[in-house]
C-alpha cells in the first residue's frame, strides 16, 4: 500500500485498564477500504471522545471526578496538558470558532464547564460551569441532568448543549471575550425521548437531533431567533425500541444524514433536501453495537465503530445516491466508541 493511499484516523475507546491503550491511530487504504492498526497516540484512560483542532488534540478521562477524571491536549508538538475535568464522566466536548473557549459535557454529573484556551490552544483554566436540573419519564436513565453534547455554532455566538436526562436543549449566548454565557432559549423535547446528539445545516438554520431512548430522528428550524421543533419521526418504523440511538452524521455535501441504531445493528441514511428528512436506506453492520461512525471528507467511505464486538468495518459511499456497500474489511480494536478523520 502506498501512503498517499492512506487516510489516517483516530479512535476513542474505553480501555478497562488495559496497559498501554487510548488513543489509537487506524489506517484506510482509499483503493480498497481495507483498514490497518497504527500506533497509540495518547496512552490514557477511557478516551471515549476526542476532537482536532490546528494546535493538537482535546480528549478526556471518561470516568468520575474521585477517579480523577482530566481533560487532556496534546499538542502537535507532543506536550501533554491537562486539567481536572472537576464532573463525572465527561462525554463530549467542542471548541468555539475563535479557539479561546472550550466546552466540556459531563454525562453522570449534568454540568458543561467552560475553560479558557490559550492562543496555543492550552486549556489554562476553568471559567464557568452550566448546571441544569430536572429529569425525565424514564426513571432509569432520566433520573437528573444528563449533559451528551455541546456545540458551538459559527454564524451566531451561540452556545447549544443537549441534555439527555430532561429531554431538553439549551441554547445560551456566548461573549467570545470572555466566554461568558447568557441562557436564551431552553426547548423542550417529546418527554422520554433522550436527546443525545445533532447535526446542524451549513447555515445554521436547520438541526436534526437524534433522540437515543425514543429512537427519533427530530428536525429543528431556527425562526425568528429561536429554535422550534417542524417534524419527528421513528429511525425504524416497525421496529422494537431498544432505547440506544447513538451517533448523527451529515454528508459533506449536507444532502444525507446517517444514524446508528446499536440495538439493531444499523446505519439509517435520509435525504434533507426537502422540507422534512425522507428515509432512504437501512444499512446492516456485520459488528455489534454501532456505537460511532465517521463519514470521510471526501465523502467516499464511512468506518464504523462497534464498541461490543471491538471491531472497525469500512463501507464504500456512492456520492450521488448517498448508499453504503461493505467492502468486507475489518480490524480489531478494543471497545471504540469514537472515530475522528486526522487532519491533512
Amino acid at each position: 500500500m502506498q501512503n498517499q493511499d492512506l487516510q489516517t484516523f483516530y479512535v476513542g475507546c474505553y480501555t478497562d485498564s488495559r496497559p498501554n491503550s487510548g488513543l489509537n491511530l487506524i489506517h484506510l487504504d482509499t483503493t480498497s477500504g481495507e483498514l490497518s492498526q497504527g500506533d497509540v497516540a495518547l496512552a490514557t484512560s477511557n478516551p471515549s471522545y476526542l476532537i482536532e483542532r490546528e494546535h493538537g488534540i482535546y480528549t478526556f478521562n471518561e470516568t468520575s471526578e474521585k477517579e480523577g477524571s482530566k481533560l487532556h491536549f496534546l499538542a502537535s508538538s507532543g506536550v501533554l496538558h491537562s486539567l481536572p475535568s472537576e464532573g463525572d464522566y465527561p462525554c463530549h466536548i467542542d471548541i468555539n470558532q475563535q479557539q479561546n473557549c472550550l466546552a466540556l459535557a459531563h454525562y453522570v454529573s449534568g454540568n458543561v464547564n467552560l475553560y479558557a484556551l490559550s492562543p496555543q490552544g492550552v486549556p489554562v483554566a476553568l471559567i464557568g460551569k452550566l448546571v441544569n436540573s430536572g429529569s425525565g419519564p424514564n426513571q432509569q436513565r432520566q433520573e437528573s441532568s444528563h449533559a451528551h453534547m455541546v456545540t458551538f455554532l459559527n454564524h451566531r455566538s451561540h452556545l447549544m448543549t443537549i441534555d439527555l436526562g430532561t429531554d431538553s436543549i439549551h441554547v445560551y449566548q456566548l461573549d467570545p471575550a470572555d466566554c461568558s454565557t447568557k441562557r436564551l432559549q431552553t426547548l423542550e423535547l417529546p418527554a422520554g425521548s433522550g436527546p443525545r446528539h445533532m447535526v446542524l445545516n451549513t447555515e445554521e438554520t436547520r438541526a436534526w437531533v437524534v433522540c437515543e431512548l425514543s429512537e427519533t430522528l427530530v428536525t429543528l428550524e431556527f425562526h425568528e431567533g429561536a429554535w422550534e421543533s417542524i417534524d419527528q419521526q421513528p429511525l425504524l418504523p416497525g421496529s422494537e425500541s431498544k432505547e440506544a440511538a447513538a451517533a448523527i452524521k451529515l454528508s459533506p455535501d449536507g444532502r444525507f444524514i446517517y444514524v446508528s441504531c446499536r440495538g439493531q445493528n444499523k446505519l439509517v441514511q435520509f435525504d434533507v433536501t426537502g422540507d422534512k428528512p425522507m428515509r432512504v436506506a437501512e444499512t446492516q453492520i456485520s459488528g455489534d453495537f454501532p456505537r460511532d461512525f465517521v463519514v470521510t471528507r471526501d465523502g467516499q467511505w464511512v468506518l464504523v465503530a462497534n464498541q461490543h464486538s471491538h471491531s472497525i468495518e469500512s463501507f464504500a459511499r456512492c456520492t450521488e445516491s448517498g448508499t453504503l456497500k461493505s467492502t468486507g474489511y475489518k480490524i480489531n480494536s478494543y471497545a471504540p466508541v469514537c472515530l475522528v478523520e486526522k487532519a491533512l
